[in-house]
């Protein structure tokens, strides 16, 4: 039988014991629902499915308080008479993880960090590149370089006796895309780089098939792409736009452009800019492959000239974070210029952490959609140019 092991000082938080028994009350039963990894489906999760390389038995158990844990270790009894004791175990702890990734138990390290809220002894996840080596002695360690800050890095320590089948055990080295479920254990400075030490529980791959009519997300990235939208595939038509085009687009009033996509999408629904919103449109008319789906729109025009970083969108990305607020299923950030890849990772982060995707539309998408419709204001041919390149 599996024996649950008492969580190690090291991992413990200020805000006590790692075992939360409110908050997993019923997880087994809810668990043992789901097939092949996925999470039941509902008004706020995601079907999710894992595959691990790695799974630490003992601390993913002790999520659970002493009962449930029981009811699992049976579980995996009345499997392993069907299946291999090891397909058995880490069958029923990648359900496990399925599940605290789905229902939003685990922190999304990325949102922590931009809301400096990052605290030692919390439960965290991460998406995102990492390079995992054997360092000997039976271990390996795995490094990243966190998403949205370059500067600070992510590192842990775990033992290759706890890889899962062949496939962890060979293909977990080298650089890959993962998912890392871990306790953290540090937040500190070390040789003058701020270091984010975690203890690891799971550490595979992710995949997320969201309700409705967003498409398929492999590896849990929720990003929509513009050209999947019904209401904007005319922009696939046009030939690229010229220099003079975009300088056209960029003289634009936020509020004219949000106006221009509101007309293109047709909603006829457009409130007034305030301080406070949400979002700066709402709508329930755009459609995928013909199925509707809601999305709010955050429009970044001319008053934020240059590149979009996460310090545009207000302190700590508030903007962002209220945008991911609004009950859309597809959050959509739009801006006159280039936006910056940290956006991009905050923005998957957070469509992530609240089951939802989101769209990136910058300086030159805007223009070709713009442009497709006839949005644009008239540029002659002196002032066209060549094609614009981002």
């Amino acid at each position: 039988m599996l024996r649950a092991a008492q969580m190690s000082p090291g991992v413990r938080g200020a805000r006590g014991s790692p075992h939360q028994p409110g908050r997993s009350r019923g997880l087994v039963k809810r668990v043992r629902r789901h097939h092949a990894g996925r999470a039941m489906s509902g008004s706020s999760e995601e079907l999710i499915a894992v595959q691990a390389y790695f799974l630490h038995e003992r601390l993913l158990l002790d999520l659970l308080p002493s009962p449930e844990q029981r009811h699992l270790e049976a579980d995996i009894e009345r499997r392993s008479t069907v299946l291999p004791r090891g397909a058995a175990v880490s069958g029923a702890l990648e359900r496990l993880v399925a599940h605290v990734l789905s229902s939003r138990r685990a922190t999304e390290l990325t949102l922590a960090y931009v809301a400096e809220d990052v605290r030692p002894g919390s439960l965290v996840t991460a998406t995102q590149n990492f390079y995992v080596k054997n360092i000997g002695g039976g271990r390996a360690r795995i490094r990243g370089q966190l998403d949205v800050d370059r500067a600070v890095e992510i590192v842990g320590e775990f033992s290759l006796s706890r890889t899962v089948g062949e496939t962890g055990r060979s293909e977990i080295f080298g650089q890959h895309r993962y998912t890392v479920l871990a306790y953290l254990q540090s937040d500190d400075v070390i040789d003058g780089t701020r270091t984010l030490r975690v203890r690891p529980l799971f550490v595979g791959w992710r995949l997320h098939r969201p309700q409705g009519a967003l498409p398929y997300s492999p590896d849990g990235r929720p990003e929509v792409w513009p050209s999947s939208i019904d209401q904007f595939t005319r922009a696939d038509l046009v030939k690229r736009p010229l220099v003079g085009e975009v300088r056209a687009m960029r003289s634009l009033p936020e509020e004219a452009v949000k106006n221009a996509f509101s007309d293109i999408i047709g909603e006829p629904y457009v409130g007034k800019d305030w301080g406070g919103e949400a979002s700066d449109l709402y709508t329930a008319r755009l459609t995928i492959s013909g199925v509707p789906l809601t999305a709010a729109f955050a429009f970044k025009g001319p008053g934020k000239p240059g590149p979009l970083y996460i310090s545009s969108m207000g302190k700590r990305g508030d903007q962002a974070i209220r945008l991911a607020g609004e009950p859309a299923d597809l959050l959509v950030v739009q801006h006159h210029d280039k936006i910056e890849p940290a956006v991009r990772h905050l923005m998957t982060a957070l469509a992530r952490d609240r089951g939802k995707r989101f769209m990136i539309i910058d300086g030159q998408a805007t223009t070709q959609i713009l442009k497709a419709y006839n949005k644009l204001p008239a540029v002659g041919p002196a002032e066209a140019g060549s094609a614009h390149s981002s």
